[in-house]
């Protein structure tokens, strides 16, 4: 039997055995981290190999090559604008690699980056609704399963965990909110 814990990044709840959080992202594997291999590989001759070759295989002191670092922000600024839905004009600065977008939960007492809770008076916003992140080729959008939907230029629905590229000028609509992606 499985326990639980929860994402201390987003307070997500997740399995004792995930490694990551799937909403945010947040990484668990730390010093601390033992791999269990399950029991039908461990009486397998390829499984019996693999446990003599890596049983102290120490994850955290992998190194690997040419990995990028991600790109700062600090040189772009991007941000949301609100345009209809709520107070026009409202601004929501960019900073983060990952920003999600949704509203406050009263129950796990999170915030997402971009809050949209006093924007929200129809409750359409989920909680996690979307999420920008920032890759070095560009800005992409992915609906995180929301209940109404994320739209992108009036022309597509997101599909949940799908990230579509990003442009500057873009319209996103989140429940009954219109916002524009400007970056500069």
């Amino acid at each position: 039997m499985n326990t639980i814990k929860f994402c201390d990044k987003c307070g997500l709840k997740l399995d004792a055995d995930s490694f990551d959080c799937p909403n945010c992202r947040n990484n668990f594997l730390n010093e601390s981290t033992k791999f269990e291999l399950p029991t039908n590989i461990k009486d397998t001759v390829i499984g019996t190999e693999f446990i003599k070759n890596f049983k102290n295989l120490d994850i955290t002191k992998l190194k690997y090559e040419n990995v990028k670092e991600p790109q700062k922000l600090e040189n772009i600024q991007v941000k949301l604008v609100l345009e209809k839905g709520g107070t026009d004009g409202r601004e929501f600065p960019i900073y983060s690699t990952i920003t999600n977008i949704g509203r406050w939960d009263p129950h796990l007492n999170s915030h997402p980056e971009v809050d949209l809770s006093d924007e929200d008076v129809k409750a359409k916003v989920s909680r996690i609704h979307t999420r920008i992140i920032k890759k070095d080729e560009g800005f992409y959008i992915e609906d995180m399963g929301s209940r109404n939907g994320t739209y992108l230029n009036r022309e597509y629905k997101l599909v949940k965990g799908v990230e579509y590229h990003l442009k500057n000028n873009d319209e996103i609509i989140i429940g009954h909110l219109f916002l524009r992606f400007i970056f500069s």
